[in-house]
């Protein structure tokens, strides 16, 4: 039915062209013309989809209704303009007139589909499918084009959407992949440095603080400490980490995180911090505001393509009614505010408003998830704060979040220094569950040392067998989590069911669900996570232990 239309209009169309090339101008010829024209339209309102020809001179002679309906034009409106300089949009004008100008001198053939956009009458842009047809007179010289074109934005839009979030979604399976794989890898990494960092820091004991030998057991140590930091950054970026508030104070923050900074951020953005002297404290997860750091310091980055300046600022900020009025979120009392700057390409309100969407983003696909700055919205918030952005188009943007600020010292500034000799044990019996022989080993070798009496076991079956044998006579139960033959927190159930009373510690080299950290927080356990320092280990057991 389609090509019988089409075979109608092009011969309806010829006719046309004849009566119109007419030199008699008498009013028999202008009946006929628009008796002809009549015919046509019958046949082009026939069709479901926009039916135009256009004329060698560029002009439309004939649209249907729904050609008008696409456009939002009346057919007067319509017939006899040029279709290129009226319809088309400016970036695509001269291509798609130039593909007419070579059919009309036959250099080409008509594709048989060919997508492009037409202007409507509000200057919105529509994409239409076209099938073209070229007309003829009847010594076969080429006149015009017939073409057949279906509205497709819609589908186009749609189309657009779904690739989208199947982008997202591979990205989010990306990252969900990446976040496996390093949280298997911290797990082996996190297992190896307990040995390394616990047996040096054993041997440092040992040894004169001003000898050589014990210069080099400081550099060790500092290595393996900086590795296992290296680890608990890694973690960040597949959010890892399980959940620990301290108080702690962001400059210290900021200036760990620079050197990696430097590395991420590239050679072409310089870095700039202003880190508020005296700066109050905060209680917050350390690796989450790292994370929050990292992703407006990457954000930032990424709206500077041509290299730039990145500023981080810390401040101390009493906030009041006054600035109510102005910002609605802002909540009376003292904060700390960490200000993210960039000189970057900067953005304007409506992306503004939509920046902390999941998956909204402004970079092309597969070039970023879109939820960057969603998580570090998600964090402030777990973390009681807010976050303002000022920016306009080319002048860069600036990111100031908000945290509670609290009177206490940092922990890693208020932490006494304890001498090993007072968090040495007086014989209490520990039973130590660790699948891992060089930590097991050092363990045992550390407890024995200072003053603890050790049971080692690789596995749930030789605990119990132990924890029979010695008819539960411990003062102590240092489980690992994750064992070879059973779930750790199932073992220390079966233990506590025959003597409840005793004490519990437990560890593990995962920072991902496998720890369990939710469970055992809920439980009330306490957690030692690895890779732990001498120090830390004699005094969480000093902690958890009767005395004996």
């Amino acid at each position: 039915m389609k090509d019988e239309v089409i075979d109608e209009l092009m011969a309806l169309n010829q006719r046309i062209a004849e009566i119109e090339a007419s030199e008699v101008q008498n009013r028999k010829s202008e009946e006929a013309l628009q008796k002809e024209r009549n015919k046509a339209e019958k046949y082009l309102d026939i069709a479901a989809v926009m039916m135009i020809a256009i004329n060698a001179d560029q002009k439309v002679t004939l649209i249907n209704k729904k050609g008008c309906e696409i456009l939002g034009y009346e057919q007067n409106e319509i017939i006899g303009k040029n279709w290129f300089d009226t319809f088309i949009p400016e970036r695509v004008r001269d291509e798609i007139r130039e593909t007419f100008i070579k059919l009309m001198a036959g250099e080409i053939e008509p594709v048989e589909y060919l997508e492009n956009p037409v202007l409507t009458r509000t200057g919105e842009e529509k994409i239409i499918a076209w099938h073209d047809t070229l007309l003829r007179d009847q010594a076969g010289n080429i006149t015009g084009t017939l073409s057949s074109g279906e509205d497709i934005t819609e589908r186009k839009h749609a189309e657009k959407e779904i690739k989208k979030i199947q982008t997202q979604l591979f990205q989010a399976q990306k990252m969900e992949a990446i976040g496996t794989l390093a949280g298997g890898v911290a797990h082996d990494l996190n297992n190896l440095l307990v040995p390394i960092q616990g047996n040096t820091e054993l041997l440092m004991e040992k040894f004169d603080r001003d000898g050589p030998s014990y210069k080099y057991l400081k550099d060790i140590r500092r290595a393996s400490m900086r590795a296992a930091n290296l680890i608990r950054q890694l973690l960040l970026f597949s959010r890892r980490q399980p959940m620990e508030f301290t108080y702690l104070n962001v400059n210290k923050t900021i200036k760990d995180l620079l050197k990696m900074l430097n590395r991420l951020i590239g050679e072409d953005i310089t870095i700039e911090t202003y880190p508020k002297p005296d700066l109050w404290t905060v209680r917050a997860d350390a690796g989450n505001i790292e994370q929050v750091i990292m992703n407006l310091a990457v954000n930032a980055r990424d709206a500077m393509p041509k290299g730039g300046k990145l500023i981080i600022k810390t401040e101390n900020a009493t906030l009041n009614e006054d600035h109510r009025q102005v910002i609605p979120e802002v909540r009376c009392g003292k904060f700390v505010c960490l200000s993210v700057a960039d000189t970057g390409i900067g953005m304007n309100k409506e992306i503004i408003q939509r920046i902390f969407e999941p998956f909204f983003s402004t970079k092309e696909i597969g070039k970023g998830t879109g939820l960057g700055l969603s998580v570090v919205h998600g964090i402030v918030k777990q973390h009681q704060g807010w976050i303002n952005v000022d920016s306009k188009p080319g002048q860069g943007s600036t990111f100031k979040v908000y945290l509670p600020a609290f009177s206490v010292k940092p922990e890693d500034e208020s932490k006494e220094t304890i001498s090993l000799p007072a968090l040495q044990g007086s014989g209490q019996r520990i039973l130590l569950v660790e699948d891992e022989e060089e930590v097991r080993k050092f363990v045992t070798r550390a407890l024995g040392e200072n003053g603890y009496v050790v049971f080692g076991a690789a596995n749930a079956k030789e605990t119990l067998d132990i924890f029979e044998r010695e008819k539960g006579k411990f003062h102590l139960v240092f489980c690992d989590v994750v064992l070879p033959d059973e779930n750790g927190l199932q073992l220390v159930n079966q233990i506590l069911s025959r003597k409840p009373e005793l004490p519990i510690l437990l560890s593990s080299g995962y920072t991902d669900e496998k720890s369990q950290w939710s469970v055992i927080h809920k439980k009330g356990f306490l957690f030692l996570q690895k890779p732990y320092a001498l120090v830390d280990l004699l005094r969480t057991i000093k902690k958890t232990v009767k005395p004996g």
